[in-house]
């Protein structure tokens, strides 16, 4: 969902600093700075990562779902080196490195592109090769922590979440990096087989870590975020509530229990982002299709064709989706004139989802309702109270539906807005 941006070497800069502990104080050269990058194989990657950089003899692209670095590959005993380079390497003055790289000319000037990230980048580099190699922070010089809120601090934070990895990227907008994949249709880019306990052990405790940060303080460094970090600055646009939903949401999708999450980490009840979240989770009861074809498609969905139901027992059942039965249940015992309150109130970024809000609480009880029908759960793991009165408005709609049991191959009542999905009957054709 969130990634760091495409590396040009990013790594290259910080672990390649390796002798800076006995630097005399006079300034480097340009000659300098390249010496410390080509020291960069002492925090060995069994990968490369970014496929644009080019490889060398022995190299290789890493596959779908593989890391660059691992404790296998860098930590202790695989590279016992690497440990006090890192060590060595947070004592580093990093603003003289970078104006070692940025005086590269000649036949030397593509060092200096390394120069535009800055020295705070150059940091974190050495920070999050030794969250990967496995090593306990403590080996750091307290000097290479960002201040708070600042823009360094707020994106090592957002890279906490590569710790709960997906196995496909659902976003097509999202350029895909060696190894990576779109999803297919109906696929999560994760699931408790892809960062759960069992797989991942990591990603629950940096789901931990993230529910305590201070968000809001975050968001704001987000926004301060200016020249090649500028991109970062769009995130705070969605505030600290959408990253507290997010944590959830990977929680959730990665199986594990929300008690695992720092309390201040859940939305307040009735807000725009609590709201959101209830209804994400309907997620849960997947679909093999759109039926909506203003609704965009992301990675791997596609529109149903005629007469097809995005949801029915296969897709979403409880053998196919054994989430989705509680999910229900869970939400048919939701204050529905709450959520409906909490969605009306979404501005800013999230102002699309104020317009659900029209269609009243009811709508919501229908909607429950319906997706457990088509999905062949028994109406009764639902709370009496989503059930609406006989001769309301909801109850007629309700039985209305029932005609979709009996399915139609066309449509004979000409509709133009249906004609992306059903074909129109032709004269004398039954539709029935």
């Amino acid at each position: 969902m969130i990634k760091m941006p495409t590396k040009p070497v990013r790594m290259a800069i910080a672990a390649a600093i390796l002798a800076a502990a006995a630097l005399e104080t006079k300034a480097m050269t340009c000659s300098d700075g390249i010496a410390f990058v080509t020291k960069f194989s002492v925090c060995p990657e069994l990968c490369k990562d970014d496929p644009t950089e080019s490889l060398e003899d022995g190299e290789r692209y890493c596959k779908e779902g593989e890391s660059p670095r691992s404790p296998s590959v860098c930590g202790a005993s695989a590279a016992p080196a690497c440990g006090p380079a890192l060590t060595e390497m947070s004592k580093v003055d990093f603003d003289k490195v970078i104006a070692a790289l940025a005086s590269c000319t000649g036949e030397f000037a593509p060092y200096a592109a390394y120069a535009q990230y800055g020295a705070d980048y150059a940091a974190h580099a050495i920070r999050d090769i030794a969250s990967k190699c496995g090593y306990d922070e403590s080996i750091l010089d307290p000097s290479i922590f960002p201040a708070k809120g600042s823009c360094a601090h707020s994106i090592g934070l957002l890279a906490v979440f590569d710790r709960c990895p997906e196995a496909c990227e659902d976003d097509t907008d999202e350029p895909l990096e060696a190894g990576e994949r779109y999803c297919k249709a109906g696929e999560s880019p994760r699931s408790p087989s892809v960062c759960g306990a069992t797989v991942a052990p990591e990603c629950g405790l940096a789901l931990t870590e993230m529910s305590k940060a201070d968000l809001d303080m975050m968001v704001k460094g987000l926004a301060s975020c200016t020249g090649q970090f500028a991109q970062y600055a769009a995130y705070a646009q969605y505030g600290a509530d959408y990253i507290r939903m997010a944590i959830r949401d990977i929680a959730r999708t990665c199986g594990y229990d929300e008690s695992i999450l720092d309390p201040s980490a859940r939305p307040t009840e009735g807000s725009c982002a609590h709201s959101i979240g209830l209804i994400s989770k309907f997620d849960s009861c997947p679909e093999v299709c759109e039926d909506d074809t203003d609704e965009p498609l992301d990675a791997g969905e596609r529109y149903c064709k005629a007469g097809e139901s995005p949801r029915s027992p296969s897709v979403c059942g409880a053998t196919a989706a054994p989430e989705c039965g509680r999910v229900l249940t869970e939400m048919s015992k939701l204050d529905a004139e709450e959520l409906i309150a909490g969605l009306a109130s979404c501005t800013g970024a999230f102002a699309p989802y104020a317009a659900y809000a029209q269609y009243g609480a009811e709508f919501l009880g229908h909607s429950v309702r319906d997706i457990a029908r088509k999905c062949g759960y028994d109406e009764s793991i639902l709370d009496p109270s989503i059930f609406p009165k006989e001769g309301s408005c909801a109850h007629s709609i309700q039985l209305l539906a029932t005609f979709e049991r009996c399915p139609e191959a066309c449509k004979s009542d000409f509709d133009s807005s249906l004609t992306q999905r059903w074909p129109t009957c032709r004269s004398h054709e039954n539709h029935v």
